[in-house]
């Protein structure tokens, strides 16, 4: 009785929500399943009867991205031969905004109101989307197209990404994580970490513990640098995440936060980070160090995740990390994450759509500065064009060194041209096997882990649950939220 209620209560909202929809705004008398008729083809003019609405960041309507392409895109965009006639809405900018945006999206979406032809959102915002079948499997789309194949992008970067073999969140750049190692370091362990082909958080672990019994002088070390949100690093929440990762598969919809290598990650996290007392806000970084500020040098290893390819696969003798290796998780999977992102509605026209993405991510498009893009045949002359720009950041017409920290040796704008050409080829190919490795998407690039278990995470780094204890909330709680 009780449920037929609920049911009731559900039908006439919706019911209203319609009404209202159809009261307030004058809507195309589109077919329920437009992908299902005849779609107009992806070459020449692409016709369009009504605008291309698109929900889309700020960043991408007014920054970086709408200049690159030369366009307002307020108003409309051509080329290829494509006229795109576009409807845009600037997605709000905080948080507390944007969930109210995915909140109003929803109850649209259940009650059959569709606003929106593609949407520029996180995975992690739209995994419930996804999962109730409002979004379309791009995979399809680009197999029906004949813009770019598979074979065109990563697809190691796609698949990872895929809801039971469904592609319904197509990242248009990407970045891997690599590691590097203090040169500073006795020649013993620095000739170990030359010798791996690639190294996870356990070994980095491992690494420190034998160094400080073997070499106490090198007891001040730890196994990262510097939490700071001026000085970069890693912070504690970031890395907590980050090993999350590891223990949950979306696509089986299982948690394994029990597992012996979360409890031992756990047990070893104030080898990590010193444990911290307490947190001043949401970034989870010290208010109080127990040992004072951890400058760069102090670290064993960093980890290039927010820097650019090109400074992680060429070398300008760097006074204190060298020899940088993919950073991977359990099972050797390089970590990743992604930065834009575009998803594309189930009754959209899907060629108009696709084509609109695309240029996000064309050949000729230099503007993926720091993040990589998702198209396989630019990646060598971006990775290129990423790493003159870092050398023109660093370099001087006096020969005086602007960027002590990334480089020992002094560098002038004419030294450029060389240094690119004495190591393009080899960075490239050591890039390339970096991009053949199985990759473990960040998993709050997937899902909103943050909210989930930040309460867990705040009990744990300030003593107040054990490591077991820990592991067995986490399970529990995410568990509970992938079964829903």
């Amino acid at each position: 009785m009780c449920v037929k209620k609920h049911i009731s209560i559900v039908f006439i909202l919706c019911y209203i929500l319609l009404f209202l929809s159809a009261c307030g705004r004058t809507r195309d008398n589109q077919s329920e399943d437009t992908h299902s008729t005849a779609q107009p083809s992806v070459e020449g003019t692409v016709p369009h009867e009504r605008p291309l609405r698109a929900a889309l960041p700020r960043h991408i309507i007014t920054g970086t991205r709408a200049n690159i392409l030369g366009i307002d895109m307020a108003t409309e965009l051509r080329g290829e031969g494509i006229d795109f006639n576009l409807d845009i809405t600037t997605l709000p900018d905080s948080q507390f905004e944007q969930g109210a945006f995915l909140e109003r999206l929803g109850v649209e979406l259940m009650a059959g109101i569709q606003s929106y032809d593609i949407l520029g959102l996180q995975p992690s915002q739209l995994f419930r989307v996804a999962e109730r079948g409002f979004l379309a499997d791009i995979n399809e789309i680009i197999d029906r197209t004949t813009i770019y194949d598979r074979e065109g992008f990563f697809s190691n970067i796609l698949n990872s990404l895929e809801i039971d073999g469904n592609l319904y969140f197509f990242p248009i750049s990407f970045r891997i994580m690599t590691a590097g190692i203090n040169a500073r370091l006795p020649q013993e362990y620095l000739e170990r970490f030359a010798q791996m082909s690639s190294i996870n958080i356990h070994e980095m672990l491992e690494i420190q513990n034998k160094l400080h019994h073997s070499h106490p002088e090198y007891a001040n070390l730890y196994v990262f640098h510097q939490f700071s949100v001026t000085n970069g690093g890693i912070t504690p929440l970031w890395m907590f995440l980050l090993e999350a990762s590891n223990y949950v598969d979306l696509n089986t919809s299982r948690a394994n936060f029990i597992d012996n290598r979360m409890i031992s990650f756990l047990e070893n996290f104030t080898l990590i980070f010193d444990r911290p007392s307490r947190f001043d806000d949401a970034s989870g970084l010290r208010s109080d160090v127990r040992h004072g500020a951890i400058n760069i040098e102090q670290g064993i290893f960093t980890i290039h995740g927010n820097s650019t390819f090109a400074e992680s696969f060429f070398s300008v003798e760097n006074p204190y990390f060298i020899y940088n290796i993919p950073f991977v998780g359990n099972d050797g999977g390089v970590y990743a994450n992604i930065f834009d992102s575009f998803s594309i509605l189930r009754n959209a026209d899907y060629d108009l759509a696709w084509n609109f993405i695309t240029r996000m991510f064309h050949e000729n498009n230099e503007g993926l500065t720091y993040y990589f893009p998702i198209i396989f045949s630019t990646y060598r002359p971006v990775f290129e064009s990423q790493w003159r720009r870092t050398l023109r950041y660093a370099a001087s017409r006096d020969g005086t060194n602007r960027s002590a920290v990334h480089f020992m040796q002094p560098i002038i704008d004419s030294d450029i041209p060389g240094i690119i050409d004495a190591q393009i080829d080899s960075a490239v190919e050591r890039l390339a096997e970096t991009l053949s490795l199985p990759i473990l998407m960040y998993l709050d690039s997937r899902i909103n882990i943050y909210d989930l278990i930040y309460d867990i995470y705040d009990l744990f780094v300030n003593y107040v649950i054990s490591a077991h204890e820990a592991a067995n909330m986490l399970q529990n709680r995410i568990t509970l939220w992938l079964i829903e």
